[in-house]
């Protein structure tokens, strides 16, 4: 990148007004070329808003914060996040979240829309059981986005840990699921452990 440099010590006090001018075109040229390296300029000047700069490919913002979503900075920043180990980028319109370092991708077209309005996320719980055959509705926290047919994964913790049982899942919506289970004899208790990813709103 270009250097931007400049005599502070011009124009002083002393200089010749007619020298004053040379002066800032001086300061002008060195500015512009200092920042080309890092923006188109696509207008023709006169300080409207189509002469203002645009950002080059390569050329992106850093920075950094621990506070709130932006930290204060402005459009055109790609803002790391070390507290939370999140990357956002601050735009004119929204601050769009880009991922951390538990961030799940499944590379869905419906996982991602722009301004952001969605996640994909993951829940899970627990449900005791004591009948050796039955069925339980899981109702989930957070309704997943309409239309959506959660990944679904339930496991049977039996605490006495030598009962063979079959697990069943039934009907899996955006909402909950069903459960259904059999072959469990029911003298020691036993748990069943859930977990459901899918894509919600934010």
């Amino acid at each position: 990148m270009a250097s931007i440099s400049w005599d502070a010590s011009q124009p002083s006090s002393a200089t010749s007004a007619s020298l004053i001018d040379n002066n800032i075109r001086s300061l002008q040229s060195n500015f512009a070329g200092g920042v080309g390296t890092s923006f188109f300029w696509p207008g023709s000047g006169g300080g409207s808003g189509a002469s203002a700069g645009e950002t080059r490919p390569g050329a992106l913002r850093f920075a950094r914060s621990t506070s709130g979503r932006t930290g204060g900075f402005p459009d055109g920043f790609l803002l790391l996040d070390p507290t939370r180990v999140a990357v956002h980028h601050i735009g004119s319109t929204t601050t769009g979240f880009l991922g951390h370092a538990a961030m799940l991708d499944r590379g869905s077209a419906t996982s991602v829309t722009w301004p952001q309005d969605r996640r994909w996320i993951q829940q899970s719980g627990t449900t005791a059981v004591t009948a050796s055959t039955g069925s339980v509705v899981i109702v989930f926290p957070i309704v997943y986005v309409a239309g959506q047919v959660p990944f679904v994964q339930v496991e049977f913790f039996d605490e006495a840990g030598d009962r063979t049982q079959a697990m069943v899942i039934d009907a899996p919506r955006n909402s909950q699921f069903t459960s259904t289970w059999s072959g469990f004899i029911p003298d020691s208790g036993g748990t069943i452990l859930w977990r459901a990813e899918a894509v919600a709103l934010i």
